[in-house]
């Protein structure tokens, strides 16, 4: 099969396509014909030996991915050959076929395609935790969106719509607020605007918001960022 494999840690341009051995699934197992591969922040991070975990070389990057389901490892009950599903893991999915445990699989309907499906599974599990378990999200209250055009972002938005809520999105150009936009916010704000923190409370009737999400955070040492979800915001 084809791969992009990284032979030592580097920037994307030391990654190399080339033919490796096609992956067999052993017990438990499935094996994905890949059809779509999320590229996110974390592959290259991992990629470069940046992540606070570094893979054993060689290494193929792609945490998320989504395709059809082409073998099935001994007693692997639930999947079937033919199953559209997602998966993630620590890489991997930057290669026409990967070998994941049945059980780490989500099916996926007809209706999502394989693109969705790929960025699907992480960016709408974080945000559910981040609305739902720790936010606290009710019907009727007001989100604050930061990084609103991100995965995470998007999938926030879209699930405090869900859930009732009043979303206001913060990016930080025109194309990023007019997706926010398109994905269901109400409002979008210039996360560079002097007048920000005015508009925030003015869309909120001067209350303050209810939750706020930030996907993105405060840097850290390693290059990464931290994720935070809090209630009762006064911004």
């Amino acid at each position: 099969m084809r791969a992009v494999v990284a032979h030592a840690f580097g920037p994307p341009e030391s990654l190399k396509l080339q033919d490796i051995a096609t992956p067999e699934p052993g017990a438990g197992e499935v094996r994905i014909a890949i059809r779509a591969a999320g590229v996110s922040f974390v592959d290259v991070l991992v990629a470069s030996g940046g992540y606070q975990v570094k893979p054993p070389l060689p290494h193929i990057p792609g945490g998320e991915f989504a395709g059809v389901v082409d073998a099935v490892g001994e007693g692997v009950t639930i999947r079937e050959v033919g199953d559209r599903v997602c998966a993630s893991g620590f890489g991997g999915g930057f290669a026409q076929y990967a070998v994941r445990p049945a059980e780490a699989t989500v099916l996926i309907p007809e209706s999502m395609d394989f693109a969705d499906g790929a960025t699907f599974r992480v960016s709408a599990v974080t945000a559910a935790h981040a609305l739902v378990q720790r936010g606290r999200l009710e019907a009727g209250e007001t989100v604050l969106v930061l990084g609103a055009a991100g995965a995470v972002g998007l999938a926030a938005i879209q699930l405090a719509k869900a859930l009732g809520a009043r979303v206001i999105a913060s990016a930080s150009s025109p194309a990023k607020r007019a997706l926010a936009l398109a994905c269901g916010a109400e409002e979008a704000i210039d996360n560079a605007a002097e007048d920000w923190r005015d508009r925030v409370k003015a869309f909120s009737g001067g209350k303050g918001v209810d939750v706020v999400v930030d996907p993105v955070g405060g840097m850290r040492a390693n290059g990464g960022s931290a994720a935070w979800a809090g209630k009762g915001a006064t911004w």
